[in-house]
């Protein structure tokens, strides 16, 4: 895969849970479907939805832009 997505073994783009952010529904949909919210990275650029996918567990990083992004992604693959 290229770019951001080539960190990533799997990705879950939001929208194909079948439930709306920032219900905790999409993201225990996730979790039924055998996804562990702590090894999990929820990008997000909204508060409220870092905020409800991290009281459920999962780690969370804010997308603000591109490029920040991916210096984020490098920073944790370096850790």
């Amino acid at each position: 895969q290229v770019g951001i997505y080539g960190c990533f073994d799997q990705i879950v783009i939001s929208s194909q849970s079948g439930a709306r952010k920032p219900s905790e529904e999409a993201f225990t949909k996730l979790v039924e479907r055998g996804i562990k919210p702590g090894s999990c990275i929820f990008i997000d650029d909204r508060n409220v939805n870092r905020q409800v996918a991290k009281s459920l567990g999962f780690n969370i990083l804010e997308f603000n832009n591109k490029q920040e992004l991916i210096d984020k992604l490098k920073q944790l693959q370096k850790a």
